[in-house]
């Protein structure tokens, strides 16, 4: 299984449940994408996304972000070559005055 990692810096700061959100277009097969602890593995992750022949936005609800150390983009593909995506921009949404400043 391949991956992307997407480092998440000052995750401890958010403390209270939010969205991780990636726009990005599958090219082929299927990727799944997680919030992912370095210690603990995932925390949340997405059914697998397919393929589409435009770009679409994914957004993901964390509970508990704080200890998030990546965003990850995986294959989650039966096809032999497996899921291939293109990532257009990938953000961190919080309600309003939920982050520590």
């Amino acid at each position: 299984m391949l991956s992307g990692f997407i480092p998440v810096s000052h995750a401890e700061s958010i403390t209270t449940p939010c969205w991780v959100t990636l726009r990005l277009q599958v090219l082929s097969g299927r990727v799944g994408f997680a919030a992912f602890d370095n210690r603990k593995g995932i925390i949340a992750r997405t059914p697998a996304i397919a393929k589409s022949p435009e770009p679409q936005t994914i957004a993901l609800r964390v509970p508990d972000f704080r200890s998030a150390t990546h965003a990850v983009i995986f294959n989650d593909s039966t096809l032999p070559s497996g899921g291939l995506v293109d990532v257009l921009d990938a953000a961190i949404l919080v309600p309003k005055n939920a982050a520590r400043q």
